[in-house]
């Protein structure tokens, strides 16, 4: 049993909100000092997660400080009481103020769903950094094992955003999971990252669907996990990460009546008929996602002759890559050219 140090009496760290595990940990530190989390669950008779857990809170709130060690053997010593005690109030100041502006977003989205009027404060998490939230995505992409749901009101994403999106793509793939995107149509650029990464998307199976409008930034794990940026307009600042039930449920319900009137820009794109068939066929092919394995396994010819009849389109059109062409034959086909002859070229 560790040997007991002089310290003035601990208020209830319960009565500011933090939890009993985390107020007995608090009191057993102020009492007997420095202590690994083994000798803290040995004097509390808790098991080390809890203790644990309980640490990690204290951390948080600026009650405990880590002391001398690794991960297995690290010390941790409470605050002096009066800088802890000002430490917690004011980290729960803080937490309650996340808690309304996550209230005041999920508000904003009142008029489409009834979304529960409080979030359990153990259900959420804020995100602080772009980084870390990109990191965040990987690590729920990663475990996720059935479905992925994102929604976004047309912000367009740099080269980053896409560096970042393009393993997370190839995961769900590799694992089988079903994902869906909703999407704001914009103006088509070439030099735009997003066209080449939804083109790979949608060759690892994601369906698209487009509106006009979207009423929020969001991404959903499973149904059981949301991401949901702080500030909209400023993706930088962080997300939150929402995995209170209810709220959840209510996200999904929100991203499915949008999906129902979604539309797939690409189920009635017909090429133009200036194309032979075989064109139009691999053309069709390559919108709706497929490579050239692929289309020359649909067709039954060789990856060249893809390779030449996409070449060729190129040429023809002055597209400086396989994209501009899509965006190019894509805004052609919204009224589909006569050819001068009356027939398709490459037939008599």
């Amino acid at each position: 049993m560790p040997q007991s140090v002089v310290a003035p009496p601990v208020p209830s760290l319960t009565r500011l909100g933090l939890s009993v595990h985390a107020d007995l940990v608090f009191r057993t530190l102020a009492r007997f000092g420095v202590l690994t989390a083994t000798e803290v669950a040995g004097s509390l008779d808790l098991h080390v997660p809890r203790v644990t857990a309980a640490l990690d809170e204290l951390v948080a709130a600026g009650a405990v400080e880590p002391g001398s060690g690794g991960p297995v053997d690290r010390t941790w010593r409470a605050r002096p009481i009066d800088q802890a005690i000002a430490a917690v109030i004011s980290y729960r100041a803080r937490s309650r103020m996340k808690a309304r502006r996550l209230g005041v977003q999920l508000a904003r989205l009142e008029d489409l769903v009834t979304l529960p009027r409080r979030v359990s404060q153990e259900t959420y998490t804020e995100i602080p950094g772009i980084d870390p939230v990109r990191a965040r995505i990987a690590a729920l992409s990663a475990s996720q094992n059935h479905e992925f749901l994102s929604m976004n009101p047309g912000t367009r994403h740099d080269e980053a955003a896409v560096r970042a999106a393009r393993p997370v793509s190839h995961m769900q793939f590799v694992r089988g999971v079903s994902a869906r995107s909703l999407e704001v149509p914009l103006p088509p650029s070439a030099d735009d990252p997003t066209v080449e990464h939804e083109r790979e998307a949608r060759a690892y199976g994601r369906r698209f669907r487009e509106l006009d409008a979207l009423p929020v930034r969001m991404l959903v794990f499973d149904r059981r996990t949301a991401i949901l940026l702080i500030d909209p307009a400023h993706p930088g600042v962080g997300a939150w990460e929402i995995r209170d039930e209810p709220v959840v449920a209510k996200l999904v319900e929100i991203f499915e009546a949008h999906w129902e009137r979604g539309y797939d820009r690409t189920r009635d794109w017909i090429p133009p008929m200036t194309m032979s068939p075989r064109e139009r066929d691999v053309v069709a092919l390559m919108a709706a996602g497929h490579t050239d394995a692929t289309i020359a396994v649909t067709l039954r010819v060789s990856v060249r002759t893809v390779a030449y009849t996409l070449s060729g389109l190129m040429e023809r059109y002055q597209a400086k890559n396989r994209f501009q062409l899509g965006l190019l034959l894509g805004a052609q086909a919204q009224v589909p050219p006569a050819d001068p002859d009356g027939t398709e070229e490459g037939t008599p």
